[in-house]
């Protein structure tokens, strides 16, 4: 049975990264090389990246985009990632709970 929950986990995991691929593209965050070469992941997959392709999109999305929140340290989830990087380097968790102890009187 845990090959199939962990075979739903990695499609989830991989539904939430293209859907972070497709909030990239959709707000205009990328361009060049780099914008071209996301859509391509996200129209066919990153298995279907050349070589250099490849190296193009883990320097230009993979690496600049992959984070640990600045206050527990904990890995951003791409389904968070969006929003980590227009935040104040929080996740969501931790944004939470900052702004409850920042609405205290």
């Amino acid at each position: 049975m845990s090959g199939i929950v962990e075979h739903e986990e990695a499609k989830a995991a991989e539904a939430e990264f293209r859907n972070f691929l497709v909030d990239l593209v959709a707000k205009d965050e990328l361009g060049g090389a780099a914008l071209g070469v996301t859509k391509l992941v996200i129209e066919k997959g990153r298995d279907a990246l050349s070589e250099k392709q490849s190296y193009a999109f883990r320097k230009a999305v993979l690496e600049p985009y992959s984070a640990h929140c600045d206050q527990c340290y904990r890995a951003i989830r791409w389904s968070e990632a969006y929003e980590y990087f227009h935040s104040p380097g929080r996740c969501q968790d931790c944004e939470v709970h900052y702004e409850a102890y920042m609405a205290k009187d």
